[in-house]
């Protein structure tokens, strides 16, 4: 009653409706945003990936549309029955076994992300000799959801808010670029470790939170700043 059923695409899917203005393409990468009731049914929200999203690689909030696109403000199909087809840039160099990811404002997924492991491209691809759009599986990958950062303020103690630059991984050069405009809070929540002036940059892992929606906790910090006392 109501739950999702096995289609004639091979996979499971359940009802979409699409928030935005623009078709979604066939197996494109979906963002979940919400519910809405129609007819005593619960249909889902959906969204372009969002800057968020590419940050957090939260395959939890991605499906994947099916064959048929959708149009603006229209009804569709979505899976997270993985493994499952999906668009991919052609050319970024991922391979079999490799991890890939959301990229905000795509509905592609592509190197440097991390929420899926690339199984390859599939052999029967739709989209050969298309230039930008690769058809392969994807299934989900249980890569820890680590961030690179940078902070752009003095470190304020253990367990006190502050505002931090996000990373994103570059897939080229094989390290972590920050956005000066891409801000989170960030918390620190070790002790006895030491407590660097700005700038420092370092790893964190995506958290929940009431108040500001994501926040980073600290894992490890470079103290590239000043050295102080321990925190």
């Amino acid at each position: 009653m109501g739950s999702p059923k096995r289609q004639t695409f091979g996979y499971r899917t359940v009802p979409v409706y699409n928030e935005t203005s623009e078709w979604v393409p066939s197996f494109g990468l979906m963002m979940l945003t919400g519910l809405k009731t129609i007819n005593g049914k619960a249909i889902r929200n959906i969204g372009k990936p969002s800057t968020l999203l590419g940050l957090t690689q939260n395959a939890a909030i991605c499906m994947v549309n099916g064959p048929i696109a959708i149009p603006p403000g229209g009804y569709g199909q979505g899976s997270q029955d993985w493994p499952l087809q999906v668009l991919h840039e052609t050319g970024d160099g991922v391979v079999a076994g490799a991890s890939a990811g959301p990229v905000a404002d795509s509905w592609a997924i592509s190197a440097g992300g991390h929420a899926f492991t690339w199984q390859g491209v599939d052999p029967t691809n739709a989209y050969q000799g298309e230039d930008t759009h690769d058809l392969g599986l994807v299934t989900t990958s249980a890569t820890v959801n680590l961030v690179g950062f940078s902070t752009i303020e003095d470190h304020p103690g253990q367990g006190k808010l502050f505002t931090v630059n996000a990373g994103v991984w570059d897939p080229v050069a094989h390290e972590w670029g920050y956005n000066d405009t891409i801000e989170f809070e960030a918390v620190d929540n070790r002790a006895g470790v030491p407590n660097p002036e700005f700038p420092a940059t370092g790893l964190g892992i995506w958290r929940p939170s009431v108040e500001h929606g994501t926040i980073i906790e600290i894992l490890d910090l470079d103290c590239n700043g000043s050295k102080e006392e321990p925190i």
